[in-house]
């Protein structure tokens, strides 16, 4: 009887603790928010079609483009503080002269033109040092608190037509949204509007950003010569425009920082499509989220020295112009994204000797790369690839100028060592000039230093 009477006692003790526990608010225990640090960086933009400008193109081959940014800190008491303000922009990029920063293939001085990448042909790849103002550039880098605070970009492209008016109704209309989006943003704060990592890119009405800016339809009905946003849409008789924003909070940063969705890890995309069949443009901007949190000293960028030859063969039936054509190679190779891109921030002209194409004439052939993409490489198993095309430029006038295109890697070569040194080989057929249709094979052997692999 007295242990049956114990063991209720126990029981009863028990239960009392936990329904105490349970019910009580005073004796809930809430886990304490988590901090991070957090860098979001605009990597480059992509022209995914130009849009309808001026047909004499009197400011420049295709598009010429400026950006504009808004980012701003809002925490769950109200506060609003603003980063990078809307009414600041950007130098204008496209053809150079006459604007004054060149971007773009549209010519050998550029414009951008569609299928156009800045500032590389791969513009979601960090692969160029940051810069301020144009990309890549970074929009925000700090703190992030569990339940307390969220940044909201909103970044944009402007067609630079001169005339700013549009740029200063823009920023007008988004510092009269501030206490809606305060308002919108709050709620995803505190969980009352759920943000996921799926949602973090959404139209600015949906955080009660209206129409920003609108432009009349103009003499042909394709708009009038104004700066304007890329990206606007049938409005009333003209068009008007409302930008998309990315909004992050701790835990929708964190996880987007994680993810690889097809660009890269951390990679978000703002795309902005005119489809209305007029304006036409159609841009895509590409963000860059990092959780800098707890950093991995192997995932922090590095410079290495390429020192080694290269040497090109071709199948040219004239013998004279197989080769084979050595050459000593001396550059700088990027390594970033934890080492796993690899980039050429400047690929130098390479010269081949002087060598005879007709009896008693003799040419001298430079080599310069004119893409600017970025390669993969493995630093556990010191594989590297890297895609390029490289224009033939021959002082015999009568030869013409010629490309190749092709992949350097070392599948075909060796592997980067834990000494440093490395082969790639790759081949690929020319296009134009004297070459064209034959097949050229690059063999490129060195070591770099310091070696990046761990």
């Amino acid at each position: 009887m007295y242990r049956t009477f114990k063991t209720s006692v126990i029981a009863f003790l028990l239960i009392a603790l936990f329904t105490s526990n349970s019910s009580s608010p005073a004796g809930a225990q809430t886990a304490p928010p988590l901090i991070g640090n957090f860098r979001v960086t605009l990597t480059g933009f992509r022209v995914n079609h130009q849009t309808v400008d001026d047909a004499l193109e009197r400011d420049g081959v295709g598009d010429e483009v400026t950006l504009i940014h808004q980012v701003a800190v809002i925490d769950n008491a109200g506060g609003f503080r603003q980063l990078i303000a809307p009414g600041t922009f950007t130098t204008p990029l496209g053809q150079s002269p006459p604007n004054p920063a060149r971007a773009g293939g549209g010519s050998p001085r550029g414009g951008l033109v569609t299928g156009n990448g800045h500032p590389t042909s791969t513009p979601w790849v960090l692969s160029t040092p940051i810069i301020s103002g144009n990309p890549p550039n970074i929009l925000f880098e700090g703190s992030l608190t569990q339940r307390t605070n969220a940044v909201l970009i909103a970044p944009t492209i402007w067609e630079w037509d001169g005339n700013r008016q549009l740029q200063d109704d823009y920023a007008g209309k988004m510092s009269g949204a501030r206490a809606s989006v305060t308002s919108a943003v709050r709620a995803m704060i505190n969980g009352t509007r759920p943000l996921t990592p799926g949602s973090a890119v959404m139209p600015g009405s949906a955080v009660g950003i209206g129409v920003t800016a609108t432009l009349g339809r103009g003499f042909l009905g394709l708009g009038e010569p104004k700066n304007r946003p890329i990206g606007m849409t049938v409005f009333g008789d003209g068009f008007g425009f409302t930008p998309q924003v990315v909004a992050l909070t701790f835990d929708v940063a964190r996880e987007l920082a994680r993810r690889d969705t097809g660009r890269g890890r951390g990679v978000v995309e703002v795309r902005y499509i005119e489809s209305d069949g007029l304006l036409q443009g159609d841009y895509s901007l590409f963000l860059k989220i990092e959780d800098l949190t707890y950093a991995n000293p192997r995932c922090e960028p590095v410079t290495a020295s390429f020192r080694g030859s290269a040497q090109l063969t071709t199948s040219h039936p004239d013998k004279r112009l197989r080769g084979p054509f050595p050459a000593d190679m001396l550059f700088n190779v990027q390594f970033s994204e934890c080492r796993s891109v690899v980039g050429i921030p400047q690929f130098p002209a390479i010269m081949t000797q002087p060598f005879e194409v007709t009896p008693g004439v003799k040419n001298v052939t430079t080599v310069t790369r004119t893409d600017t993409s970025a390669g993969g490489f493995n630093p556990e198993t010191g594989r590297l690839t890297l895609p390029m095309t490289l224009l033939f430029h021959h002082s015999y006038k009568l030869a013409g100028e010629s490309t190749l295109s092709l992949t350097l890697s070392t599948d075909g070569g060796a592997p980067l060592n834990k000494g440093g040194n490395l082969t790639l080989a790759g081949s690929g057929r020319f296009r134009d000039g004297i070459l064209h249709g034959s097949e050229g094979h690059i063999v490129v052997s060195g070591s770099l230093s310091p070696n990046p692999r761990p």
